[in-house]
């Protein structure tokens, strides 16, 4: 016997009912179960990253911008520096947090009497407004690192544990195991304005000279002090340091030599786009005279000529005034030639000096 179609949709609408009613106990249980596992999930996926870190090499960590050491936010190599400058200088002097990139001061140290007590952070501070912001332009920081800068430094000798360093780079690997010397010297030109650079330089003890590269990342490995005493440096680690110097001031002096070329330049351009507009102004004036001596000549009247005459004595005067600021543009071009030429002799005349800061053996572990 057919069913009604009231029949039809009451019997079609049970299934639909029925799945959702199975529907609802099943979408709790997986937001439990997803629940239960998200602490699993984060720390699996934290050591997992952990692990893909530690196989980076330290250029490339440079490059992506991350730290093994950091925890939210990203320090960069000159922040990274400033840190272990700051805390080695502070020693004892402050309450230091490496892991917090953090510091606390009771009292002002003597190096920068006028910064507030406090607690300073490397990282942004967010709305904490008791926290002071550390920055590299941070009158203390300037401070800490002038007073770093001058810190004497004895002949030693260094151990670099490259093993336990936690990260990796391809330029150290070669050195594990070996021995040698280096030194760092510090260039100063002092003239108009200050200019600083550190000179590098490194030889292993089985002869093979040290990229400026390798040198630059043995000194971001921890180390530690085996002795003090003379490192007695071979000649080729202070045959190198010289050259290098000497590579330094010959590019400083280049550098310097192409500004001279690229100022001349552009003053030449300038005067000659000066010239041009000065002569076209002349150029003007000419065709003008030419063109009114002309109507002169051929004036029926005297009363015409006179006339023509007076325009004639405006029109010189205006080309003796576009003359004498033709000649006078030509003093100025040849005053602004001179004091680039002065500019450049008090360049030339800078005094530079060249200071030994450090001086070590190493060993790589």
């Amino acid at each position: 016997m057919p069913s009604s179609p009231g029949s039809i949709s009451s019997v079609g609408s049970w299934p639909s009912t029925k799945s959702a009613v199975r529907r609802r106990p099943i979408e709790a249980e997986f937001t439990q179960l997803r629940f239960d596992l998200d602490s699993e999930i984060s720390e699996t996926m934290s050591d997992t990253r952990q692990k893909l870190l530690e196989h980076f090499d330290a250029e490339v960590h440079d490059r992506l911008r991350v730290s093994l050491a950091e925890s939210s936010e990203f320090l960069n190599r000159a922040e990274e520096q400033l840190w272990r400058i700051t805390s080695h200088v502070l020693a004892g002097l402050a309450d230091v947090d490496t892991e917090t990139r953090s510091f606390v001061l009771d009292k002002a140290p003597a190096m920068s009497p006028e910064v507030p007590a406090g607690r300073y952070v490397l990282t942004r501070t967010g709305d904490d407004d008791t926290v002071h912001r550390y920055r590299r332009q941070h009158p203390l920081a300037v401070a800490i690192l002038d007073a770093a800068a001058n810190l004497e430094a004895p002949e030693a000798e260094l151990t670099f544990d490259y093993t336990n360093w936690g990260a990796t780079a391809e330029a150290l690997k070669p050195l594990v195991g070996r021995s040698g010397c280096a030194v760092v010297d510090h260039l100063r030109l002092d003239g108009e304005g200050v200019e600083d650079h550190l000179l590098m330089a490194a030889h292993t003890d089985d002869g093979v000279e040290m990229t400026s590269d390798q040198i630059r990342r043995l000194f971001d490995l921890p180390a530690s002090v085996a002795s003090i005493g003379a490192a007695n440096l071979s000649n080729g680690v202070v045959g190198s340091v010289e050259r290098r110097a000497a590579e330094t001031l010959q590019a400083i002096s280049e550098k310097q030599g192409k500004w001279f070329d690229e100022e001349m330049d552009k003053l030449d351009r300038w005067a000659e786009d000066k010239r041009a507009g000065l002569k076209a102004d002349l150029r003007e004036h000419d065709d003008a005279l030419r063109f009114l001596k002309r109507e002169a000549r051929q004036a029926a009247s005297l009363p015409d000529k006179l006339a023509i005459q007076k325009r004639i004595k405006v029109t010189e005067t205006s080309r003796e005034d576009a003359w004498r600021a033709y000649d006078n543009e030509a003093g100025t071009v040849e005053k602004a030639k001179d004091a680039i030429i002065d500019d450049v002799e008090a360049r030339l005349g800078t005094a530079h000096s060249i200071r030994r800061v450090i001086t070590i053996r190493f060993n790589v572990t």
